[in-house]
């Protein structure tokens, strides 16, 4: 299960393509991987490039939801998982405390 720490990241949206928006994550300097998003139609699945970083691919509706917890947590993880022949993405935080910052950006 590739896992990477993410720190830092950029947004990008884009026109004219099947992706509608991409985020850049970033560990210290070290490039870890793409969330990419997509209409639900066009959706490809994750995996693990050649040179290491995740390719995360998640519907264009889940883009708020994704940006709202980079803002507000730290630290947060991305994930691809293969079991058998499915092959699943995640994005998750470490263990805190109930209630804490929650709501912040509102």
């Amino acid at each position: 299960m590739p896992s990477k720490k993410v720190t830092s990241y950029q947004l990008l949206y884009i026109e004219g393509v099947k992706q509608k928006a991409y985020i850049s994550c970033w560990d210290q300097g070290q490039f870890q991987g793409y969330i990419d998003f997509y209409e639900p139609e066009d959706l490809p699945a994750p995996g693990l490039n050649s040179n290491g970083s995740l390719h995360l691919a998640y519907p264009v509706a889940r883009l708020d939801g994704i940006v709202q917890t980079l803002r507000e947590e730290s630290p947060i993880y991305i994930q691809v998982i293969t079991s058998g022949s499915f092959t699943t993405c995640r994005i998750t935080t470490t263990n805190e405390p109930v209630g804490e910052q929650e709501g912040l950006a509102m």
